[in-house]
């Protein structure tokens, strides 16, 4: 059985390789461009393995894969550009971004310069990049690079040059730069927090994640009513005046501990123009048993190669 699993194995790699050599032709037969029969996963692979690479100036990218970089992943920037003949386009991405300084990722393309996104990605395209930040740095901020010196930057272009050129300089190196503290962080809003040293920031990061991890996917379309513990009814036609009600009955009743409860029908919104109408507790319990799913599976996939 071994023996006929190694037999299948080689045979398919062969004829991967045969597919390869006949690709030298351009077209088989019919005219049919062989490598349009590949799915994305197989051409990244390909790509990702192959021996022939050759780095190109970012300037002899496909124009549409420039602007795929330039729109889609405008917190990173381009540091070395790969091309394979006839198979496409390898691009390491450096982040820039407040909690991902200095990662790098690697962004595939076609030949034509159409990104390649892996299939159990594509659920994500458009959601992902263009990644929003929760807060961003107040400038000047120093990093200590991994052969002890240290960069200083006055602001965010600034910062992408001084780290690309420490790494073109020191392109074998694999440490990241280290931030020096303290360090001041704007949030959205104005709010202006300062972090000490690396366990405060951890720590930061962690309660980030939580909040972002709870954000629901739907909201209420108001007016809602909800039933609170002593009978009585609220009505609010917004976020702010049913927190402001909630507030004010508890306010009133400090000694109650029952949550109040939904009026249904409800209708929810879950964004580009998809409304919900939930007519009982069964019926939210069982969208909610969904959304959890579907977040565990999408956490599940982040734990693979992320952009």
């Amino acid at each position: 059985m071994k023996t006929l699993n190694l037999f299948k194995s080689n045979l398919l790699k062969g004829l991967f390789v045969l597919a390869l050599i006949l690709y030298s032709c351009n077209k088989d037969n019919d005219g049919f461009d062989i490598l349009d029969k590949m799915s994305d996963d197989e051409l990244i692979e390909a790509i990702a393995k192959s021996s022939e690479k050759q780095e190109i100036d970012y300037n002899q990218l496909p124009s549409s894969a420039k602007n795929i970089i330039n729109e889609d992943y405008e917190t990173m920037t381009a540091d070395i550009s790969l091309k394979v003949e006839d198979l496409g386009y390898e691009v390491t991405m450096i982040d820039y971004t407040p909690l991902n300084v200095a990662d790098k990722n690697e962004v595939y393309f076609n030949k034509n310069g159409r990104e390649l996104v892996p299939e159990d990605k594509k659920s994500e395209k458009g959601k992902r990049k263009k990644k929003k930040n929760p807060f961003k740095f107040v400038f000047p901020v120093s990093f200590e690079m991994p052969d002890g010196s240290t960069i200083t930057a006055n602001d965010r272009e600034g910062l992408k040059s001084l780290i690309k050129a420490w790494y073109d300089e020191n392109p074998d190196s694999k440490e990241k730069p280290k931030l020096v503290y303290p360090v001041d962080l704007e949030f959205r809003g104005g709010k202006i927090v300062s972090v000490n040293n690396e366990e405060e920031m951890k720590k930061l990061r962690k309660k980030i994640k939580e909040r972002q991890r709870s954000k629901k996917p739907f909201k209420f379309v108001f007016p809602v009513s909800f039933e609170m513990p002593d009978g009585s009814t609220i009505t609010a036609n917004d976020r702010k005046g049913l927190k402001s009600l909630i507030k004010a009955w508890y306010d009133e009743n400090p000694d109650s501990k029952e949550k109040p409860k939904l009026i249904y029908p409800v209708d929810l919104d879950f964004g580009d123009g998809k409304i919900v109408t939930v007519n009982s507790e069964e019926e939210m319990k069982e969208i909610k048993e969904k959304l959890r799913e579907r977040a565990s599976q999408g956490q599940s996939n982040n734990g693979t190669k992320g952009r």
